[in-house]
């Protein structure tokens, strides 16, 4: 009978923290800054997930190193809060990407996107079709970045306006599945900058609001 070694406890020790990565992200994404009631403590998160402390640690160094966390004065972490700068900064990347991966959708699929783009079980529809297109487009690191912008806007739930853009929504996707190229593109454009206009305006007033519509 062969004996299977099981993993050296570094490796083991890697694929906890792994884990705890994905987890921990995964609340991220969902609860934004109420994940673990807000505050990130590596004793109570590891006690959650029923790992060591070692696995957890290293996990949430990860995410705050990515810009996903704040260090929190007494210990722990939170949800970054956006700044005006960086939805500004957000949203240049996006005007840059996301019209580009619309039209190279139109052009490649047309009338084949629809089950590409076909209803999401995600809460927000919003999100579900900027990704969508996203992964549709074809060019992996386009893909990637893309949604690395969005989930850093999932996370950092202030910041973000309170308007539906569901006509914006499906006027995108009609010009996609039409295989017109030239108004997908210049439809997302447009519909970023409103949705960038409302993330704008909820730094005025009494400070920031939830959401984080796309």
């Amino acid at each position: 009978m062969v004996s299977v070694a099981g993993p050296e406890p570094r490796e083991r020790a890697g694929s906890l923290a792994e884990v705890a990565y994905e987890h921990i992200r995964a609340e991220l994404l969902k609860h934004g800054e109420t994940a673990f009631g807000g505050r990130l403590v590596e004793q109570q998160v590891a006690a959650e997930l029923s790992l060591s402390r070692t696995p957890v640690r290293e996990a949430l160094r990860r995410l705050h190193l990515a810009g996903w966390l704040d260090a929190l004065p007494g210990g722990g972490f939170a949800a970054r809060r956006s700044t005006m700068r960086d939805v500004l900064d957000t949203f240049e990347l996006r005007l840059l990407l996301e019209p580009l991966a619309a039209s190279l959708v139109a052009r490649r699929l047309g009338g084949q996107a629809a089950g590409y783009l076909s209803g999401s079980t995600e809460e927000d529809q919003g999100v579900a079709i900027h990704l969508a297109i996203a992964s549709a487009c074809g060019v992996n690191s386009l893909t990637t970045s893309i949604r690395t912008l969005i989930e850093s806007t999932m996370v950092t739930k202030n910041g973000g306006g309170s308007v539906r853009f569901d006509d914006d929504h499906i006027e995108i996707r009609a010009a996609i599945e039409a295989g017109d190229a030239d108004a997908a593109r210049d439809l997302m454009t447009a519909h970023l900058l409103r949705v960038r206009g409302d993330r704008l305006t909820s730094f005025s007033g009494n400070g920031p609001t939830p959401g984080g519509l796309a």
